[in-house]
């Protein structure tokens, strides 16, 4: 049971088996973004202008989780098939969120209709900078309790800090969690949705963009899926 009611954490790359299957995840080459043409990925569904591009940042020391991202410019409009729940109940879904002046905005959609999914609230901004008001981002102190307080009013606002898992290495260990990066490429986690999911559907998600400049770019790097014991449990949820 205990392992059915753990936090769910994928790498965008690990909903497109065909990147694996074929040689292109995790790379090595000079070019750091592969162009993905529509009907290559067999989870993923996108518009003429949409461009769907790859970067492995493999060897390279970046804010990811796993490293890779994926970037989607253009007036992009996609929709990606979301894993399955391992039961039935209550569950959020959270994306990593960078908050970068050069991103991009759009409508988020769910729903079990491909064809016909329903908007989640309010189009999102990637471009805000992580200490707006409506994002309440402070870096952690030496106070575990001041940080708890920052953690709470964050959640308030629908956002979260970026995991501790991963980050900036030394050789083999990490120097550098995400959770403590700062400045221009900060990146960090917003709860998009909650609510009923069942094993036996299948969830699709849509983004699309709201903005008329093309060159805006939608990077995806990881997301999650969260019972509802562990984001609203007896017990806090941990940071990792």
């Amino acid at each position: 049971n205990k392992v059915l009611n753990e936090r769910l954490r994928f790498d965008f790359s690990a909903i497109c088996p065909d990147l694996m299957t074929n040689g292109i995840r995790q790379m090595n080459q000079d070019d750091p973004w592969i162009p993905i043409p529509q009907g290559y990925l067999k989870n993923w569904w996108y518009t003429e202008d949409t461009y769907w591009r790859y970067a492995p940042y493999y060897n390279t020391s970046i804010d990811n989780y796993q490293c890779d991202e994926i970037n989607i410019l253009g007036q992009y409009d996609f929709i990606f098939k979301l894993p399955p729940v391992p039961y039935a109940g209550t569950w959020e879904f959270r994306i990593c969120a960078p908050e970068v002046q050069h991103f991009g905005m759009f409508q988020p959609y769910i729903g079990t209709d491909r064809n016909n999914l329903s908007p989640i609230g309010l189009p999102l901004d990637f471009r805000l900078p992580s200490s707006n008001p409506t994002i309440g981002w402070k870096a952690d102190t030496n106070d575990l309790d001041e940080n708890r307080e920052i953690d709470k009013d964050m959640r308030n606002h629908g956002y979260m800090k970026n995991i501790m898992h991963d980050g900036h290495t030394s050789g083999s260990a990490v120097s550098l969690p995400l959770r403590a990066v700062q400045g221009d490429y900060i990146r960090l986690r917003k709860i998009l949705w909650s609510g009923y999911m069942s094993p036996d559907e299948t969830y699709y998600v849509r983004f699309k963009s709201v903005l008329e400049n093309t060159r805006t770019c939608c990077m995806l790097d990881f997301f999650e899926i969260v019972p509802k014991s562990v984001y609203n449990g007896a017990t806090e949820e941990d940071p990792w």
